[in-house]
């Protein structure tokens, strides 16, 4: 059912839901998907959330994620490149990362009020 629709994840088991083939295979097709993955998925697997990033700017659920990951420079600069606004969310650390407020700032010029 997750090949066809990738949003039916949502109705999977727990386990399922913590399956990281199945929810990398889900965020692949679609981004929202992450947000049906289980907790520990979609805070801490880089993989996973890098996916679901290059996917869709809506699915990454920021109040999800781990710190760990809000203070990835690589997972912050793809979100920044893409959307700029994603910078609110990045650790204080890399907010005053030049290298990140330039890509998030190039993106939208408005970034620069989470700097």
């Amino acid at each position: 059912a997750i090949k066809n629709d990738p949003l039916a994840i949502q109705w999977a088991s727990a386990e399922l839901k913590n399956d990281e083939e199945i929810v990398f295979s889900a965020v692949t097709k679609d981004g929202r998907a992450l947000e049906h993955a289980s907790l520990q998925l979609r805070s801490s697997n880089k993989s996973i959330v890098m996916e679901a990033l290059s996917k869709d700017r809506y699915a990454i659920r920021w109040e999800f994620v781990s710190a760990e990951l809000k203070n990835d420079e690589e997972v912050i600069l793809a979100a920044v490149a893409k959307y700029g606004w994603a910078l609110q969310h990045a650790s204080v650390r890399l907010r005053n990362d030049k290298q990140i407020v330039m890509a998030a700032i190039k993106k939208y010029p408005l970034a620069i009020q989470w700097a």
